[in-house]
């Protein structure tokens, strides 16, 4: 299964694109992959979903946005309830988000360590998925903001690759 947060809210398994459902079953699935294999309580979903003005029956919505979401995936190991709330179980590789940031120190590494013989693409791959670790500090705002640093950083590295003699 792969889940992607960077660019449209996808998930995909063996090629296809799982249907989400609507807006608000969406909303709970991005929350829960901004914060990956940690558990988020029934009652912080609904703040993320109605804001401060939660309805009465906002409990018992995200309830049934859950169980919808856990047929959607169809696996029962992926979206699991713990006591401390739900819980997106990701493994590594699965979440477009971690493979960016992955392989952006990857790039930057590379680039350190002035690798010899490594090509422009070699270099444009690593820096097409990553993130520097000081924009992890907000998830509401990571997506909006790993697209940001990737874009403005890339272009002094990949130049740099490519004037690099091979």
């Amino acid at each position: 299964m792969e889940f992607g947060i960077l660019g449209p809210l996808e998930v995909r398994t063996d090629g296809r694109v799982v249907p989400l459902g609507g807006a608000k079953a969406r909303a709970v699935l991005a929350v829960r992959a901004l914060h990956a294999n940690q558990p988020v309580s029934a009652e912080r979903l609904a703040v993320a979903l109605w804001g401060e003005d939660v309805p009465p029956s906002a409990v018992k919505t995200v309830q049934v946005y859950v169980a919808r979401l856990r047929k959607a995936l169809d696996d029962p190991e992926v979206l699991v309830t713990t006591p401390a709330g739900y819980c997106l179980r990701v493994r590594p590789g699965e979440l477009d988000a971690q493979r960016f940031e992955r392989r952006f120190a990857d790039g930057r590494r590379a680039l350190r360590q002035d690798v010899p013989n490594t090509p422009p693409s070699s270099c444009a791959r690593r820096w097409s998925c990553g993130v520097d670790r000081r924009w992890q500090s907000s998830p509401r705002r990571r997506s909006r903001r790993v697209r940001s640093h990737a874009w403005r950083s890339s272009i002094w590295p990949l130049l740099n690759c490519v004037s690099k003699p091979t």
